[in-house]
């Protein structure tokens, strides 16, 4: 494969898609649909914008009539800093619509018009409708459902719109706006190498991809050489690149919470999601809202708004959770869909701060597009046993457990990971180990490794965005 994305067709699996979870016509009928859609999906794709700007053509372009867009690639933390910027937003008293993915209980949680899940009936319809408008030709899942969104967004106009890149930037079906508000890249880190290159630099230029001249770019933390790269590309589109470390920055504390510096200085409180990497996604929505909203940002309303901002599956404690109730007293259960390295190194330093230097037990779970190596190894000095689970993907992803055990074997010899037929299965071992120890010590567990587990989690207590 080439250091930069340059074939101009791709082999893409279908999306994952599983049954709904609530009961009802209406969720029948929207599962069918999207069933329908997925089918619908090319095995080769095509990684050009012909498509995605036909059909919204054909919708009489409802991504042009869109309010003050802020457009968001990177690698991690997009749908943290649009948490954050949702938030914030809202306790200034400003409507949010939204777009992000994938979702994790049900499909609605992708798009939130006015601050909450678009309805199953105004979704089936879109649906219908924009079906019928790109007339049976060929379409991505994630084409036709941006088009959805973005048709859905005209009909329920909000203040802010917040759109999260899929997955990319230059080819991404997000990327059709002329000139949104901000552009907004987070996080660079090695992901998705088969469709974005090999290095963080090609990464870097591929998220890139969104900028556009002469709208501000706010950068997140990076690496220096990454840094500068998005720099560079900002500067080629003229436009203006808001820096970390060159136009604002921040600082926290020992008691949590942090100063952030930019064209103002704000004392904050502690984000409201957990992991000391969710400071630099706080800090870099504080970066876009006080370009958007200039001289009406008012400490209180940001105050509110980080503290409040919610996104599961980000470092979350579960409770009230079917779960729960396998493990005796004193377990503490958590879930991250971290599943590249990256965020696995930004675990490795929030999970010690949560069980006070104490190991876990880590439950596993990643697709066979996932390097399961490089992801357990900034873990490895935190874990008491490893645990492996299943992941079902559409059959070329899918990663039984057997196999991710073997493939970390050599890794962990000490204590060989131990492949559970389920999640379930995991949880319970776990709790006859607790049990046998007879230990009054809290015990730690964290299921982590692919977004599609997490689902697995939250939608046995039907929780969601």
């Amino acid at each position: 494969m080439t250091d930069v994305l340059a074939p101009p067709t791709q082999d893409v699996p279908r999306p994952i898609l599983r049954p709904p979870r609530r009961e009802g016509a209406t969720q029948r009928t929207l599962w069918s649909l999207l069933d329908s859609i997925a089918r619908m999906h090319p095995k080769r794709i095509d990684l050009r914008l012909g498509r995605i700007q036909r059909l919204l053509a054909a919708l009489d372009n409802p991504h042009h009539t869109l309010p003050r867009v802020i457009h968001i690639a990177g690698t991690n933390g997009k749908g943290s800093t649009l948490a954050f910027l949702a938030a914030c937003l809202q306790a200034h008293g400003y409507s949010v619509n939204g777009y992000s993915s994938p979702h994790l209980v049900d499909f609605n949680e992708r798009i939130m018009l006015r601050g909450k899940a678009v309805a199953d009936a105004p979704l089936i319809d879109a649906l219908h409708h924009v079906l019928a408008r790109n007339q049976g030709r060929a379409i991505t899942f994630f084409e036709l459902t941006t088009a959805v969104a973005f048709y859905l967004f005209r009909a329920t106009p909000a203040d802010v719109t917040l759109v999260e890149c899929g997955m990319g930037g230059r080819f991404d079906a997000t990327n059709v706006f002329t000139q949104p508000a901000l552009s907004v890249i987070t996080a660079i880190a090695m992901d998705h190498q088969r469709y974005l290159g090999n290095s963080l630099a090609a990464i870097a230029t591929e998220k890139a991809g969104i900028i556009k001249a002469n709208t501000p770019c706010v950068i997140a933390k990076q690496k220096p050489a990454i840094r500068q790269l998005l720099v560079t590309k900002a500067q080629e589109q003229q436009a203006p690149a808001l820096a970390y470390g060159d136009h604002w920055h921040y600082k926290s504390t020992p008691q949590g919470d942090w100063h952030y510096h930019g064209k103002g200085s704000y004392t904050l409180p502690p984000p409201a999601l957990q992991g000391g990497h969710q400071y630099d996604n706080a800090a870099t929505a504080v970066a876009c809202l006080e370009h958007l909203l200039g001289t009406s940002l008012k400490e209180k309303a940001l105050c509110h708004g980080i503290s409040h901002a919610v996104w599961h599956a980000r470092l979350q404690e579960i409770t009230n959770n079917p779960l729960n109730q396998l493990l005796p007293t004193g377990c503490q259960l958590w879930l991250d869909g971290a599943h590249n390295t990256a965020a696995a190194r930004a675990l490795s330093t929030s999970l010690p701060l949560i069980s006070h230097g104490k190991k876990w037990h880590i439950i596993l779970g990643m697709l066979n597009t996932k390097s399961p190596k490089s992801f357990i190894k900034p873990l490895l000095p935190l874990i008491a046993q490893l645990h492996t689970v299943p992941v079902i993907g559409d059959g070329s992803q899918s990663r039984q457990a057997t196999q991710l055990a073997h493939a970390l074997k050599d890794d962990i010899a000490t204590h060989p990971p131990y492949p559970h037929e389920s999640l379930t299965a995991a949880i319970q071992h776990i709790a006859q180990h607790v049990k046998a120890r007879a230990n009054s010590a809290p015990t730690y567990i964290l299921v982590c490794g692919s977004l599609y587990l997490a689902r697995d989690v939250l939608s046995a207590s039907g929780r969601q965005r």
